[in-house]
């Protein structure tokens, strides 16, 4: 059987099919409080805190904080890219933003140099390869598109409400198996991006609330949306049909 793992407020606990153990800071945590979880690809867990990030191999943790490369100690969110690199995003602006890690390597990226807010919120990497950034707190934020360059990533494109979010703060990011990418917000709802246009969807239209915080697309196509206050499904028909109607939840 295969482990099961669960960041929680009082550790990372571990089930391997016949006993539990929970990691805290007396094993190696920077802090015991887990804010994400993530098995990279070469099965090690990396556990994002408010004290840094911390990683477990055969040796025990390794911890990175800001001493070592990160923009700020909080870890909110993470992503390991096709490419093997390592990105952590922080929820902790002013001081926040997003760090990349590659072959012992730094970039860091904030307001400075194209982030819309400083606060990541969340990180997805497309079928093309590029990453995008939610970023955003209250009223202000957006996305942004990453892309690799020969010197490196650079911000390349960003979005914002204007642009046809559904809001300003972007709290979660999907790619759907037809490529058309889905931004789900603190507080206004749903945005569906094909490349050219763009819907919103609301209440209204039947989401369970307006903050959309996880997405995830079953094996038959049906787009499921964790939120706030319930779950909906868009059925695969009704994806196909270019959401002409957003089925109830």
């Amino acid at each position: 059987m295969t482990a099961e793992r669960c960041g929680w407020a009082a550790g990372l606990t571990r089930y391997d099919g016949a006993t539990w153990h929970t990691y805290t800071e007396r094993d190696g945590l920077p802090e015991q409080r887990v804010n994400v979880l993530l098995q990279d690809q070469n099965g090690r867990i990396w556990a994002g805190t408010r004290s840094g990030a911390a990683v477990l191999d055969d040796q025990g943790w390794h911890i990175l904080t800001s001493e070592d490369g990160l923009l700020h100690d909080s870890v909110s969110v993470m992503l390991q890219d096709q490419e093997g690199g390592m990105w952590f995003g922080s929820y902790a602006a002013p001081p926040g933003g997003l760090s990349y890690l590659q072959d012992g390597a730094w970039q860091h990226f904030s307001t400075e140099n194209g982030l819309p807010h400083n606060n990541v919120n969340a990180l997805l990497e497309d079928s093309s390869g590029s990453v995008w950034a939610g970023t955003g707190l209250f009223d202000r934020g957006g996305a942004c598109q990453l892309t690799r360059k020969d010197n490196g990533w650079v911000v390349s494109r960003v979005l914002t409400q204007h642009d046809g979010l559904a809001g300003a703060k972007v709290r979660s990011l999907f790619q759907d198996r037809e490529g058309v990418l889905w931004f789900g917000s603190e507080y206004d709802g749903l945005a569906r991006f094909d490349g050219e246009t763009w819907r919103v969807f609301s209440q209204a239209d039947g989401l369970a609330a307006s903050e959309v915080k996880t997405m995830l697309q079953d094996e038959d196509g049906n787009l499921w949306l964790g939120t706030i206050n319930g779950v909906t499904r868009i059925a695969t028909a009704a994806l196909a049909a270019m959401h002409v109607d957003l089925p109830s939840k």
